[in-house]
């Protein structure tokens, strides 16, 4: 029970209408606070809905310079925005990402190390799979087309290679192959001369 003069304030959430979660989703902030008649009793609630989005467009805005690496959380780590739009509001949509869990799996297929990163989002157009590695094509209306070239560019260079697949029910992963180094092989290429390293 509010007494008077006492303001409550929700967390940042999604708005829900009739048990469900409305479409397009629609982040909001509630506001209440009671009312008293004159001899002291209560008459009500004064409840208002503040949209969200409002907020987090200003807080986009005021890091323009880092907006692509802003990441703003609530208490349980869950996204309420962030680089990756498909993380946010994960614990109003049954998921378990948060910013201090990663979706990825680190393992060995014989002398290769496999990383996995997947994420459960849109995932990838059937038409676009092909093309992603391909220098300047992209998907995104800022997008430079670069990112993804450049990262098979650079595994190329170390014997290395990267997959997309489908992640079941919805998303996709990556995942990139790169040849293990033998720990004897390692510990005796550390103790080379200097010299020897350099030609």
């Amino acid at each position: 029970m509010l007494a008077p003069d006492d303001i409550y304030i929700s967390p940042l959430d999604l708005n829900v209408e009739q048990g469900r979660i409305e479409t397009p989703f629609k982040p909001v902030m509630r506001f209440g606070t009671p009312i008293f008649a004159a001899s002291g009793t209560a008459a009500g609630i004064v409840a208002l809905n503040y949209l969200g989005q409002r907020l987090l467009d200003a807080v986009r805005r005021s890091a323009v310079p880092i907006s692509d690496h802003l990441h703003l959380l609530e208490p349980r780590g869950y996204s309420l925005h962030g680089p990756i739009p498909n993380d946010a509001w994960g614990f109003m949509l049954g998921s378990d990402r948060t910013f201090g869990r990663k979706s990825w799996e680190l393992g060995s297929q014989g002398t290769r190390i496999r990383v996995e990163i997947c994420h459960n989002g849109r995932g990838i157009e059937e038409q676009d799979a092909a093309r992603l590695f391909e220098p300047f094509f992209t998907t995104r209306a800022k997008g430079t087309g670069l990112g993804l070239a450049i990262v098979r560019k650079n595994l190329d260079q170390h014997q290395g290679s990267i997959r997309l697949h489908p992640n079941p029910p919805r998303g996709t992963c990556a995942t990139v192959l790169l040849p293990a180094v033998p720990e004897k092989a390692e510990a005796s290429t550390s103790r080379r001369p200097l010299a020897q390293l350099k030609s």
